[in-house]
C-alpha cells in the first residue's frame, strides 16, 4: 500500500489501473484526501507518516471552504461532476464532513504527539452534536457555494395547441418568481386527447409547468411529458398527484413544486412544477404532453422554459449511513483517546491507563470503564492542581497487569 497510494503526504484515495484513462470529474484525484487517511493514523502505519497526515487535517482546518462544520471530509475537494442525489458537491461521500472520520482522527491525534489537536477535534464534535437537536449524525454538509444566479426564463404560447379553457386567469402571471404567458390550456385524456405536442427547437435545462388534473388513478400518474430531441432520441418524465400537482391547496408537494393558484372557495388547485430536462445539452424539438392511462384528465395551463432548476439550500446535516456509527467512533476517541483507557487483551485483563485530560484543560475527572457482560473494568480519579504544578492518578480495577502512563501539564 505504501508503495501503491503513499505520496510523500498522504494517502490518495483513487489509484488508476490504467494512469492514460482520463475522467470528466473534474478534480485531480492525485491531490484528494479522503478519509482513509484518519482510519490509517490508528492501523499500525509508521510515525512519520501518521504525523504528515496529521498535519495535513491541520492545514486543511486552517482553510476551510465557507460554513464548514469541519475538516473531517469522506475526501476533499469533491468530485465537480459524475456524481448525483445524496452525492451532490458537498454531500455524503462527495465532500460531506464525517463524524466517524473525526473520532478516528481524534483518537490518533491523542495517541501519537498531537494531544492538544485531538481534545480540539472532540470538543467540536461535542458542539456540533449540541447545535443539532443533541445528536451525531452520520454526516454533514461540507460547505456552501452560495446561490447560483436566478434562471433566466422564456414563457411558451400555448394558444397554437390549446384545446381547453385555462384553470387560471389569463394573461401574463408570475407564481413563486417563475412567469407564465396564460391563455387557454392543453387538456390530455385517454378518451379524448391522449397526446399534444408542442415544437419548441431549442435547449432548455429544465421545464416550468403550470398546471391541474381531474380525477384520480391508482398509481396517481396525472399524465407524463416527454421529450423528443433534434437528434431523434427521446426522454420520458412522469407527473405525479401529490408531488408535482396538488389534488387540493392545502397537500405539500415536493421541493420543485407548489400550489400556485386556487379559485375563492374551491379546495381544487393549479399547482407549478419544475421538471429538469433530462438530456440538457440536447436541442427540444418538442414537448410532448401525454395522458395517463388510468382515466385522469391533465391540464397544462402555462409552459416555461428555464436555465436551470430552482435553487435550494442544502440543510446542515447530511445523508449517508448510521448515525451511531459517528457517536461510537467518538466514543472510542473519548474512552482510548482522551480517558486513556484501553484494553491490551480481553476483559481489561491487560490495560494501558493514559488520561490525556490536560490536553482538553480538564482538571479533575472521575472515569471508569467497563464490560457490561463481564466483570472487567478499570476506575480511576485523575486530578492536575495548577497551583501546586501537581497532578495525581489512583487507579484501580480487574488487571492482572496494567500500565500507566500520564501526560504531564506544559508547564510541568
Amino acid at each position: 500500500m505504501d508503495a501503491l497510494a503513499w505520496n510523500g503526504r498522504f494517502y490518495t484515495h483513487h489509484v488508476e489501473e490504467d494512469p492514460a484513462v482520463a475522467r470528466g470529474i473534474g478534480v485531480d484525484e492525485k491531490e484528494q484526501f479522503a478519509m482513509s487517511n484518519a482510519y490509517s493514523v490508528n492501523r499500525g502505519i509508521g510515525e512519520e507518516q501518521i504525523a504528515s497526515i496529521i498535519e495535513k487535517y491541520q492545514e486543511l482546518k486552517r482553510n476551510l471552504p465557507p460554513r464548514s462544520p469541519g475538516e473531517w471530509y469522506a475526501v476533499y475537494p469533491p468530485y465537480e461532476s459524475g456524481f448525483g442525489g445524496d452525492n451532490e458537491r458537498w454531500q455524503y461521500m462527495n465532500g460531506g464532513v464525517q463524524v466517524h472520520a473525526a473520532g478516528e482522527l481524534a483518537r490518533g491525534a491523542l495517541e501519537h504527539g498531537f494531544e492538544s489537536y485531538g481534545a480540539d477535534i472532540l470538543a467540536r464534535v461535542r458542539d456540533l452534536g449540541a447545535a443539532h437537536d443533541n445528536k451525531l449524525y452520520f454526516a454533514y454538509t461540507g460547505a456552501w457555494d452560495g446561490a447560483p444566479p436566478e434562471p433566466e426564463y422564456s414563457t411558451v404560447d400555448l394558444a397554437a395547441y390549446a384545446n381547453a379553457d385555462s384553470p387560471v386567469p389569463a394573461g401574463r402571471q408570475r407564481f413563486a418568481g417563475i412567469p407564465f404567458e396564460v391563455k387557454r390550456a392543453i387538456a390530455v385524456a385517454m378518451k379524448s386527447a391522449p397526446a399534444v405536442e408542442i415544437p419548441l427547437h431549442r435547449q432548455a435545462a429544465a421545464v416550468y409547468l403550470l398546471h391541474t388534473v381531474y380525477g384520480s388513478s391508482a398509481s396517481n400518474v396525472a399524465g407524463a411529458i416527454r421529450f423528443d430531441y433534434e437528434d431523434g432520441s427521446t426522454r420520458g418524465v412522469y407527473l405525479y398527484r401529490d408531488k408535482h400537482i396538488a389534488g387540493a391547496n392545502w397537500v405539500k408537494l415536493n421541493p420543485d413544486a407548489g400550489v400556485a393558484w386556487s379559485a375563492p372557495n374551491d379546495f381544487h388547485c393549479v399547482s407549478w412544477a419544475a421538471i429538469a430536462n433530462p438530456e440538457p445539452a440536447k436541442s427540444i424539438a418538442k414537448l410532448v404532453v401525454v395522458a395517463s392511462e388510468e382515466g385522469a384528465r391533465y391540464t397544462l395551463a402555462g409552459l416555461t422554459l428555464g436555465t436551470r432548476m430552482p435553487h435550494h439550500e442544502a440543510g446542515p446535516v447530511s445523508f449517508g449511513g448510521p448515525d451511531n456509527w459517528s457517536a461510537a467512533l467518538a466514543m472510542y476517541a473519548v474512552m482510548e483517546g482522551l480517558a486513556g483507557v484501553r484494553d491490551l487483551a480481553t476483559v481489561y485483563g491487560d490495560v494501558e491507563v493514559s488520561p490525556r485530560w490536560t490536553a482538553a484543560g480538564v482538571e479533575e475527572v472521575a472515569a471508569t470503564a467497563r464490560y457490561a457482560a463481564s466483570s472487567g473494568y478499570v476506575s480511576y480519579r485523575f486530578k492536575h492542581n495548577p497551583a501546586r504544578h501537581a497532578v495525581s492518578l489512583v487507579a484501580t480495577g480487574s488487571a492482572a497487569h496494567a500500565r500507566l502512563r500520564v501526560l504531564l501539564p506544559k508547564d510541568v
